[in-house]
């Protein structure tokens, strides 16, 4: 499954996909469960954003700390840029420590 499928196909419009701040790395994708407008939970929004730098050695070597956010609908493909590249209607950031008890 290529990067470009993970928030195409898999991730619904409203589930969260995250990605390391400026560096090439995983796409990470985070089910939102129900409707409405609400958030996912901190926890979880937390734990995301740490995968996220946890499988992107690149932000370990250079201890990045910043991971942007959004749902799938906020991302398009621009035209003829490589696979795994997106732009980003809306993001959030959130800086995170790496917690390698949460990837146990």
């Amino acid at each position: 499954l290529g990067l470009d499928a993970l928030w195409s196909t898999v991730g619904r419009p409203q589930d969260y996909w995250f990605h390391v701040a400026d560096v090439p790395g995983p796409h990470v994708i985070a089910r939102k469960e129900g409707g409405g407008s609400a958030s996912l939970p901190a926890e979880v929004l937390e734990k995301a954003a740490c995968l996220a730098l946890w499988y992107s050695k690149e932000a370990r070597q250079k201890k990045i700390k910043t991971v942007h956010y959004t749902t799938c609908d906020q991302i398009t493909k621009p035209k003829g840029a490589p696979a795994g590249q997106v732009a980003l209607r809306k993001h959030s950031a959130i800086k995170v420590p790496l917690v390698e008890k949460w990837l146990r």
